[in-house]
């Protein structure tokens, strides 16, 4: 494995998820009434989500595994390699979906926020660095195989 690439993304992804976790707001109408806020933790989700896509794509470019020809599709084949552990495939491609949104149309965000169902993603009054996190238990899940 390309552990000095891996590792450099797992800082950056590590910076995106303080930045997260530093930002998030208590409560979800100190969110919804801060547009500033609002940039600072999208951006950094769509971030910590990208940076994922980036590390699978590496860690199935360097195991000579099958390639997909989506993001989602990524995290699905690290699942079949018995590389990532099904739930965690799971709340992974649903990430993908919320930066989807993110992206392309970002003023459906706020509703992603709410949606428990959603990966998981962030929660205002929960701890972004908790075991639903998909991103953070990537992170975990990537350090222990350097």
């Amino acid at each position: 494995m390309n552990s000095p690439l891996i590792a450099r993304k797992l800082e950056s992804l590590a910076h995106c998820l303080r930045r997260i976790e530093d930002k998030k707001p208590v409560r979800l109408s100190d969110l919804e009434n801060n547009y500033d806020l609002q940039d600072i933790i999208s951006v950094n989700l769509e971030r910590s989500i990208q940076l994922c896509v980036d590390i699978a794509a590496i860690i199935i470019s360097e195991r000579d595994l099958k390639t997909s020809n989506t993001m989602a599709g990524s995290f699905k084949i690290l699942e079949e390699a018995g590389i990532l552990p099904d739930d965690l495939s799971v709340k992974l491609q649903k990430a993908i979906g919320f930066r989807n949104v993110s992206v392309h149309e970002y003023h459906l965000c706020i509703g992603r926020f709410r949606n428990p169902d959603f990966g998981g993603t962030i929660s205002c009054n929960q701890g972004f660095r908790d075991s639903n996190s998909p991103s953070m238990a990537f992170f975990a899940s990537m350090k222990r195989l350097l």
